[in-house]
């Protein structure tokens, strides 16, 4: 008797959105200090996205369970991303920084995990072991695996930028960001790697926003939050998920890059589309003379 997946008894039990977080200057949930640039930033941290889900196996005393895995699968499949920057005066110039468009962004649909693009699921080993687990030795089938995803997307843009066509310090004043996701729960069976084969359970979509505008009370502002003032854009903030639906997504964005190979995973693509907004004469930063340039596309 070979091991299978009992998959009327296996799926997705419970979704809960990311709730809105405001955007914190200088310091993340941690409170630690930006000091991985030169300069201090404004961050961009959702709330916690919950989910848990549940895979019932069957199977003999004997058969092999090295190489059962039990998992999420998530597809970053699309992002709005941008900032826009202006100085004091009209004659400092302005900024817009487009992330989420080539070049800064090379790969559109990307599968999000910690690990290379070679890996599969999020998280595996000791990063979680509640998100990822094998399948377990001893005990008698049937069994039932349990995992939990949670997820917290993050992102940030400084503060301040220079301006390379007027010199002049523009700072932050506007900045939208929109990360859509499918998540899977699935389960693999690698006992046999050359013929790997995947189950793909249940999956939902789920998104986070952040729309803020951002105005100095003083200049220069510098890093406390004193002298800033944040405004929500109306109905631009907030985490929706979708209902669960059941067996693997028939989405073809996401199909692409579910299990079949990909160039870049989404944490080098994010790394990536950071760097790029940050390189002065990178065709993703428009740098205007005008203080009061409005981009036409964003």
């Amino acid at each position: 008797m070979a091991i299978s997946v009992v998959q009327k008894e296996s799926g997705i039990t419970r979704v809960l959105p990311a709730p809105p977080r405001a955007p914190a200057i200088d310091r993340d949930t941690s409170g630690q200090l930006d000091t991985d640039t030169q300069t201090y930033s404004a961050w961009f941290w959702s709330g916690l996205m919950n989910a848990s889900g549940a895979v019932t196996f069957t199977g003999g005393p004997r058969d092999k369970r090295d190489g059962w895995e039990v998992g999420w699968i998530q597809v970053e499949y699309a992002e709005t991303n941008w900032a826009m920057y202006r100085g004091q005066h009209s004659t400092d110039g302005s900024l817009f920084v487009q992330r989420a468009r080539p070049p800064a962004r090379s790969q559109r649909v990307c599968r999000d995990t910690l690990g290379g693009p070679e890996t599969y699921f999020t998280k595996v080993g000791d990063t979680n072991p509640n998100e990822h687990k094998n399948l377990p030795p001893g005990e008698p089938f049937p069994l039932v695996v349990r995992v939990l995803m949670q997820d917290s997307p993050a992102d940030w843009y400084h503060l301040e930028e220079r301006n390379e066509l007027t010199g002049k310090t523009n700072y932050l004043d506007e900045v939208q960001i929109e990360l859509k996701f499918c998540t899977v729960l699935t389960a693999m069976d690698n006992t046999v790697p050359a013929s790997r084969k995947f189950y793909h359970l249940a999956h939902f979509y789920w998104d986070v926003r952040s729309h803020y505008t951002f105005h100095p009370a003083r200049y220069p502002p510098g890093h406390d939050p004193a002298n800033w003032s944040i405004t929500p854009v109306p109905n631009g903030n907030g985490g929706t998920a979708s209902r669960i639906f059941n067996f693997a997504p028939r989405d073809p964005r996401v199909n692409s890059v579910l299990t079949t190979p990909q160039g870049l995973s989404c944490r080098t693509v994010a790394t990536n589309e950071y760097g790029a907004g940050l390189t002065p004469g990178n065709a993703s930063r428009h740098a205007y003379r005008d203080r009061n340039h409005m981009p036409g596309v964003r």
